[in-house]
């Protein structure tokens, strides 16, 4: 499958009519030429032989088009694409990755858990200068109780793989997780889900990774279109709701062991700067 990756998309299959119409102009232009142009100082073939030439010329320009159009179409059938999970599967980071890189988006918007298998992706967003806007779930509600610190060793990580860069903001949310997904612009939608398990062994625990993700872009119209209000319905009223990474580093040990060494690790690097500007200046817009 090479969603995106195939960029015979962006043109062949969005102007296909575009390019029915210069078949048909085409051929007609032909034989227009054929009947009313003299060719009799240029060529000395008799008539059955020009029809002939004319014929093939345009039987060859048509079986060009058509295979070409056909190519484009059977590699793209439709932009919705379906991934059979969504976790770091090579394909899913490529085609992302790949998408990043080509249309440098100017704004992302992510729901996630721990983004531990993100990172790529939000690095190469970086680099390509659009702002992240990162939702994380909350580490005070988490499921299971060691989410906590995976979660902000994640944060850490970013901290140092993107040179503490400012053109991303962290949030987190408290309601149960439900949908895991990485919204571009207004143009490319890779949407999951987190499901539920309850065993004896590990009790209530989430999956997220092993479940099916699907890829929408804009150029399918409707489809996008629904996934694009359900993404955008969720993503505001979790962003609006969440508490920004400068309010959990100020309560932290009022919150959990893991809040607490986060707060003592972000004091001994000194970097309150940084959680202050990845917070959006929710609470603060300097330093005191």
């Amino acid at each position: 499958m090479n969603v995106l990756k195939n960029r015979a998309r962006e043109y062949l299959w969005p102007n296909r009519k575009k390019l029915e119409a210069i078949v048909i102009i085409g051929s007609v232009l032909l034989l227009v030429l054929y009947y009313f142009f003299d060719y009799s100082e240029f060529i000395s073939f008799g008539v059955e032989e020009n029809i002939l030439i004319l014929s093939i010329f345009i039987i060859l320009f048509l079986e060009g088009m058509a295979t070409e159009i056909n190519r484009a179409t059977n590699q793209i059938r439709s932009d919705v694409s379906l991934l059979p999970d969504q976790g770091s599967t090579p394909e899913l980071k490529q085609v992302l990755s790949d998408y990043i890189k080509d249309r440098r988006p100017n704004e992302v918007k992510m729901i996630e858990y721990s983004s531990s298998t993100v990172d790529a992706i939000i690095e190469d967003a970086i680099l390509e200068g659009a702002e992240i806007k990162l939702l994380l779930k909350h580490p005070d509600s988490t499921i299971p109780d060691n989410q906590p610190d995976k979660i902000l060793n994640q944060v850490k990580t970013l901290h140092s793989d993107l040179s503490a860069s400012e053109n991303i903001k962290i949030r987190f949310y408290k309601p149960p997780a439900t949908i895991r997904g990485r919204k571009f612009d207004d143009d490319l939608i890779n949407c999951g889900w987190y499901t539920y398990q309850s065993s004896d062994e590990r009790g209530v625990h989430l999956k997220g990774h092993i479940n099916p993700t699907v890829l929408v872009s804009a150029d399918e119209g409707e489809e996008y279109q629904y996934i694009q209000q359900m993404f955008d319905r969720m993503f505001e009223n979790l962003w609006m709701n969440a508490t920004t990474l400068e309010e959990l580093y100020e309560q932290g040990d009022d919150i959990n062991d893991a809040t607490g060494s986060f707060r003592r690790w972000v004091d001994t690097k000194g970097c309150e700067d940084w959680i202050r500007a990845v917070s959006d200046g929710k609470i603060h817009t300097s330093q005191s």
